[in-house]
């Protein structure tokens, strides 16, 4: 099943905005078959792909673009 949202409003992120959108994104993909992979340890695998995801937003916030919604519970870099 496709479920299309009509109530969101995208507006680029902000350097204020990573607090908030570094966990959403970290825990989202610390969890499944790859992250496993590329994360063995699971007690590691928080912490790893938080740093990798603040890493990725400043490149993103720097050099291209980081998008979110009003409640930052999403992005896309």
């Amino acid at each position: 099943m496709v479920t299309t949202r009509t109530d969101l409003t995208v507006r680029q992120a902000t350097a204020d905005d990573v607090p908030a959108l570094l966990p959403v994104l970290a825990e989202a993909f610390s969890i499944g078959t790859v992250a496993e992979w590329a994360v063995p340890e699971p007690a590691d695998r928080l912490e790893v792909f938080t740093g990798y995801f603040r890493f990725m937003l400043a490149l993103g916030l720097r050099y291209g673009r980081v998008d979110t919604i009003a409640d930052l519970s999403g992005a896309a870099i």
